[in-house]
């Protein structure tokens, strides 16, 4: 691996026709606007103009067609982003909640599409659940009578969430209903299999020939300058530096002439490959089916071939982890630990966290759990944004922020603390209690004088 393997993977990630999950292209790299700009995919200028509410019939770019097909291919990616939430509360959520959301057993709504659907609405706040008439009713007002054979659709879901948050992509609008995989990778993933030509990059003005924050230092180091302070951004460099000479064409890379290993706009011939993904890690990629990922040892590996000759990855519920480790389903999983957790594989080991049937390994993990007020809701007088309704909001936080550490210590234990700021402790980044100006979230009253500490008990606040 040399420098120009890592700049070639860097211009990936920032071309105008990416369409993955990676957001390295939103750093403040200096000149990275100035080399995306005056570019962009046929399907983002449709796209913006719908969510602009523009006329769509024809645009300077594109054709009426071309219109037609990118609302088919954005309209089947929603219903497929919508099924994956479906799916996943289906395999997480269907044998606890499974009569509470929509009347029937957990096997009833197993084998039945509609009531997985009914079970996705309510668990991801769309539906209200069976009324006192045995109805079931969604969010957008519709009711349903399961009895006689009634149910909601995918798409009728799909279309409660676009009108929730419109044409918003981000992680604040349609990505937040996210189980996994962004609305924007259905998008791409669509119109490549089935309206490949809006995929194509038109130019729409000027437009840099490079990233002048990128540069080539020597044949094994580069430089990167952002143009502002962003303490996230380091995270954003834990990316995957992919071979030039596989994904992309070593014809095509000069350095010194802009050319970065593909033709701007165009990662066709990066694409080609992604389906055979190609590394020089220990395994290699062998398939993927029904859940299951299939890995065989590398015996070109530098370090040599590794001894365990096939792993295989599953796909598999927080609720079957553990089990599935004591049962020898699986050699090892990540469970979600609070205390239930501990307590079950104390079980299991006759007294212990590592005993004679289950190791225990325990890491701090780089993440953070908060509480969300929903400002339109919790307001004075529908007015989310006035004085009154953020004071209101202030003194629940205050209340929930009082008893934080009573609540964490109920389910996590020992295994997880209380923190003050939105960054997590094992984080480079975490403000620390000595650090000037330090404070307990929400402990002053409006005066900003204390109300409480962190040595009182849960009584004395």
């Amino acid at each position: 691996m040399t420098a120009d393997d890592v700049i070639f993977s860097m211009y990936v990630l920032s071309d105008p026709a990416y369409d993955g999950n990676s957001t390295f292209h939103a750093l403040p790299i200096s000149g990275m606007a100035a080399y995306r700009g005056g570019m962009c995919p046929l399907w983002q200028i449709i796209f913006d103009d719908l969510a602009a509410g523009n006329d769509t019939s024809a645009g300077t770019y594109y054709t009426a067609e071309d219109a037609a097909n990118f609302e088919k291919a954005f309209k089947e990616a929603g219903i497929k982003f919508t099924q994956e939430i479906v799916d996943y509360c289906t395999a997480n959520f269907a044998e606890e909640y499974a009569v509470e959301a929509t009347g029937f057993s957990a096997g009833e709504v197993a084998a039945n599409e509609g009531l997985q659907v009914a079970l996705g609405e309510w668990a991801w706040g769309y539906a209200e659940g069976i009324g006192d008439d045995g109805l079931f009713r969604d969010a957008a007002g519709n009711t349903f009578d399961f009895a006689a054979g009634r149910y909601p659709t995918v798409e009728e879901y799909w279309n409660m969430i676009l009108d929730t948050y419109g044409y918003d992509l981000s992680d604040e609008g349609i990505n937040y209903d996210s189980t996994g995989t962004a609305i924007s990778t259905f998008i791409g993933d669509t119109i490549i299999e089935k309206y490949p030509d809006l995929a194509a990059v038109v130019r729409t003005g000027d437009s840099a020939p490079n990233i002048s924050g990128i540069e080539k230092t020597g044949d094994y180091s580069l430089r990167v300058t952002m143009d502002s302070l962003d303490a996230a951004a380091i995270l954003q460099f834990n990316l995957s530096v992919a071979p030039l000479h596989y994904y992309g064409d070593k014809n095509l890379y000069d350095y010194e002439k802009n050319m970065f290993g593909f033709k701007k706009g165009d990662l066709s011939i990066v694409k080609s490959v992604t389906t055979k993904p190609m590394g020089a890690g220990p395994y290699k990629f062998v398939s993927y089916d029904k859940g299951v990922v299939t890995f065989e040892a590398n015996e070109l590996y530098y370090k040599g071939a590794p001894k365990i000759a096939h792993i295989l990855f599953r796909e598999a519920s927080d609720a079957d982890k553990l089990t599935g480790v004591a049962t020898g389903m699986f050699d090892i999983a990540a469970p979600p630990i609070n205390e239930a957790i501990v307590a079950s594989i104390k079980e299991y080991n006759g007294g212990g966290l590592t005993g004679d049937v289950i190791t225990t390994v325990t890491v701090d993990n780089l993440s953070y759990g908060y509480i969300g007020i929903q400002a339109d809701v919790v307001s004075v007088g529908g007015d989310s944004g006035s004085e009154a309704s953020r004071n209101l909001r202030k003194a629940f936080a205050t209340l929930f922020s009082a008893y934080r550490d009573t609540a964490i210590d109920s389910y996590y234990g020992e295994r997880a603390t209380v923190i003050q700021y939105p960054l997590s402790n094992t984080s480079w980044a975490a403000p620390k209690p000595a650090d000037k100006g330090f404070a307990i979230a929400y402990s002053t009253d409006v005066d900003g004088n204390p109300i409480y500490n962190d040595t009182m008990s849960a009584d004395q606040k």
